[in-house]
């Protein structure tokens, strides 16, 4: 008789639980659905006030345009969330990009899985071009160019066989 009441209990209990939230928002597998967990978003460009000059950029931009050529995108608070690769090629086993930062209206040139003394280089219409060279690592930068849309800017690789290919501009 006592077992039959604890196993009573027992049951009493397991329902209970299958049954309440336990006073958890979302909790168990059907509050899951309710969930959302946040989302980074990139910020926009830089608008243009009533008097048609940019509005300050983003906090830890230091750069904007032709003030962003020939620095590094890293280090200027252009790459990461704000940077995006609209183009790319291979030429060999190496990967060509062009990395575009609508925030910092500049692009820049990634070659990857590369080999020491493969180069790199970008520029937009046939302007600003910048060079960066593998040392030691599989991969390298160029340095920034400006640019207003990344799909204006052409990036070219040559690798140390003397094999060279490039980005489509579109």
């Amino acid at each position: 008789m006592f077992l039959s009441g604890v196993a009573g209990a027992l049951a009493l209990i397991v329902a209970a639980v299958l049954f309440t939230d336990l006073g958890a928002t979302g909790g168990g597998a059907d509050g899951d659905r309710d969930r959302t967990e946040p989302v980074a978003k990139v910020p926009p460009a830089p608008s243009r006030s009533a008097g048609g000059t940019p509005s300050a950029p983003p906090a830890g931009v230091k750069c904007t345009g032709a003030e962003c050529t020939g620095k590094n995108p890293e280090k200027m608070g252009c790459g990461g969330n704000f940077a995006r690769t609209v183009s790319q090629a291979t030429v060999g086993k190496a990967r060509i990009e062009v990395r575009f930062s609508q925030v910092c209206q500049a692009a820049w040139a990634r070659l990857v899985d590369a080999s020491t003394g493969d180069s790199v280089d970008i520029s937009v219409g046939g302007k600003g071009r910048q060079t960066g060279t593998v040392n030691g690592e599989s991969d390298a930068y160029t340095p920034m160019t400006a640019a207003v849309k990344g799909s204006d800017a052409k990036a070219c690789a040559k690798l140390t066989n003397g094999t060279t290919a490039c980005t489509v501009v579109q």
